[in-house]
């Protein structure tokens, strides 16, 4: 008998005609005889599917009880908490209940409609009672031999409608319930189908979950040989390196390191994802990319493409860059991707410490703003030099325009911009530098690029980013430029005819045209417009006022002088705090320190008069609500502070 035999001569065939010969012991299951296939024959576990043809019925009824405890055991992991709380959902995706219609189909309950709610109040019906409900699940195998093929029949025209989605992976993002529901429909259908044709059955697969049974399952009486076809596929794969599941991502990968050179197409956005995800992700990307290719300069691009600039400045990993720089950094595409990552700000890393600050909140333990900023800016900072090291090595085989012309177009458009930033905290100094080193190749040609960009003939090209666009220009041309540069100070002269350059863009446009030049600012004049405007940070457009005036600019002490005589109501309109700036900003432009005095005279009288009444308002606290004694506090606490300060100045 099979059962007495010492050793199994096992002979996997390829579809190729290659064959693998092995002696294996009867208890050996297949799960064991798989990493043998692989070494020798050079086929991922993944990608095999082993089938034995022309099995008798006689080896069909053997393998049917290991079938029936395969059914049972899909279920075991699911609770009665599981079951609750699928129940207690009010409107689950349509695909949750499909899947559950599916096993109402197989257990016999009737349906009463077709629609979505009808569907849904049947199903919570079928689990009213979890502990019955799993018991009727667990038992099913046992009475397969009795499920009438109308029940049968109903079950795989729902799964057929479902169409592809009807897998595992699709069913984690919505319910851990449904996919243990999903993989007992599968299995049931298929332990149906081998009980009720048992005749009609001529092959079966043996990996998958059917890897457990011993091999000598499958022999024949007397037989000590088997003949196994191996088929190579390499769908699972791609099924497990879309998943959720860490663990069969890393599979995947492990894969990809075989096959990746005979499906690079579909490989290539697999392994971008893997790039994009969690660090054991990434680093087992990295090393797969390593192993499975050599250097190419078209594959750097198609990569490239897959990942996309963006990723670079918004999601940048070292190891997205090492690929690039592996593969080939000079290919156009790789160079764009490189040239964003001079200018990283990583969401990801972004998304790290939020996660990080919730952990350590759970754990009560403080978390210090200044450590966690560090870390921020210390891992942003690694990936610009790893980038900018890189460009330095390419940069030089390339055209100067070429690099010049890729540099301004991610500087300029990068979309990074941090809430209340200016313009040129968008740019990294990485990128600066950058910009630097490609300018001295041909100088001439990129302060012309830039003075395009600054009083462009096209404005509506650029769309809506043109003030970023003329923003970033401003802060380029102060590492590049010389001083007084007269065709560059035209430019800047021209961005005075937009009615749409405001707010910061104006502000950092203002301050560089300062830098560049040693005559008068003509912006000061569309700065102190700014000032009318409800929408605008007062604040900071007074302190670059005082930055860039003449002294005894009679237009801006008139400004500021106005601030100082309406006080009180700058006080409640914008607070006190702006008076400060106001008094900063006269004392700085007028040389006769005689105006300034008088200038802040009415200040000083409409903050003695509101830390007056606010004194006298205290006596009536008790009188008011608790917002408006918390506001009238910390109004009252903020004009005691600036009183003293401009007296103090004064």
């Amino acid at each position: 008998m099979a059962m007495e035999v010492e050793k199994i001569q096992v002979m996997v065939q390829k579809m190729s005609g290659e064959v693998l010969e092995a002696k294996v012991s009867p208890e050996d299951t297949v799960r064991e005889l798989q990493p043998r296939i692989a070494e020798e024959l050079g086929v991922p576990v993944l990608c095999q599917q082993l089938w034995i043809n022309n099995v008798t019925p006689q080896i069909v009824e053997k393998t049917l009880p290991v079938m029936c405890n395969q059914v049972s055991e899909t279920i075991q992991p699911i609770t009665n908490k599981d079951i609750a709380e699928m129940k207690a959902m009010m409107r689950p995706p349509p695909i949750c209940v499909d899947v559950l219609c599916v096993v109402m189909h197989l257990l016999g309950f009737k349906r009463r409609g077709n629609d979505y709610q009808a569907k849904w109040k049947d199903c919570r019906k079928m689990m009213a009672n979890a502990s019955h409900f799993r018991t009727s699940l667990t038992d099913w195998p046992n009475d397969v031999r009795n499920v009438p093929e109308k029940q049968v029949r109903e079950a795989q025209k729902v799964i057929d409608e479902v169409g592809e989605l009807y897998n595992r992976e699709h069913f984690m993002k919505m319910s851990i319930a449904c996919v243990y529901f999903c993989d007992w429909t599968l299995s049931a259908l298929k332990l149906y189908r081998a009980v009720h044709s048992t005749g009609q059955v001529t092959s079966l697969r043996l990996d998958g979950p059917e890897t457990r049974p011993p091999l000598n399952i499958y022999l024949e009486e007397g037989a000590s040989s088997l003949l196994i076809s191996l088929v190579v596929d390499f769908e699972t794969v791609f099924a497990y390196a879309k998943s959720y599941d860490a663990k069969k991502v890393l599979e995947a990968l492990e894969a990809f390191k075989v096959i990746a050179p005979k499906c690079t197409e579909r490989c290539v956005p697999a392994l971008c994802k893997c790039l994009r995800s969690d660090d054991q992700e990434r680093i087992a990307a990295i090393e797969c990319i390593k192993t499975a290719f050599q250097p190419d300069d078209d594959l750097a691009g198609a990569f490239a493409e897959a990942l996309g600039a963006a990723h670079f400045t918004e999601h940048g990993t070292e190891e997205a860059v090492e690929a690039l720089e592996y593969l080939g950094p000079q290919n156009p595409a790789a160079l764009r991707c490189i040239i964003a990552g001079l200018n990283a700000k990583s969401q990801m890393l972004d998304e790290f410490l939020m996660l990080r600050r919730r952990r350590m909140k759970k754990k009560r333990a403080p978390v210090e703003e200044e450590e966690v900023d560090t870390d921020k800016n210390d891992a942003e900072k690694e990936m610009r030099q790893r980038c900018l090291e890189i460009f330095k090595q390419i940069e030089a085989k390339l055209s100067a325009a070429e690099v010049i012309d890729t540099l301004l177009k991610e500087i300029l458009l990068a979309t990074h911009n941090p809430v209340g930033g200016t313009p040129s905290s968008g740019v990294q100094q990485e990128a600066v530098m950058a910009f630097m080193v490609a300018s001295k190749r041909d100088e001439d040609y990129a302060m012309a690029r830039i003075r395009e960009r600054l009083n462009p003939e096209a404005p509506e090209a650029f769309g809506e980013q043109l003030q970023q666009i003329k923003a970033r220009c401003a802060f380029l041309s102060i590492a590049v430029a010389s001083k007084d540069d007269e065709k560059l100070l035209e430019a800047f002269h021209g961005c005075l005819n937009d009615d749409q350059l405001r707010g910061p863009e104006l502000q950092a446009v203002a301050e560089c045209f300062s830098e560049l030049s040693s005559g008068p600012n003509p912006f000061v004049q569309s700065l102190l417009q700014q000032l009318v405007l409800w929408d605008t940070k007062k604040a900071e457009v007074i302190r670059v006022i005082m930055k860039i005036a003449p002294k005894d600019d009679s237009r801006v002490i008139e400004a500021m002088q106005r601030y100082c005589r309406e006080a009180e109501r700058i006080i409640l309109d914008e607070g006190p705090g702006i008076l400060k700036m106001a008094a900063e900003c006269l004392n700085h432009v007028v040389t006769d320190k005689s105006i300034y005095e008088k200038g802040i005279t009415p200040a000083i009288d409409a903050l003695i008069r509101k830390c007056t009444r606010s004194n006298l308002a205290q006596r009536d606290a008790s009188q008011m609500p608790l917002m408006l004694q918390t506001q009238e506090c910390r109004l009252r606490s903020q004009t005691e502070f600036f009183l003293i300060l401009l007296v103090t100045s004064n």
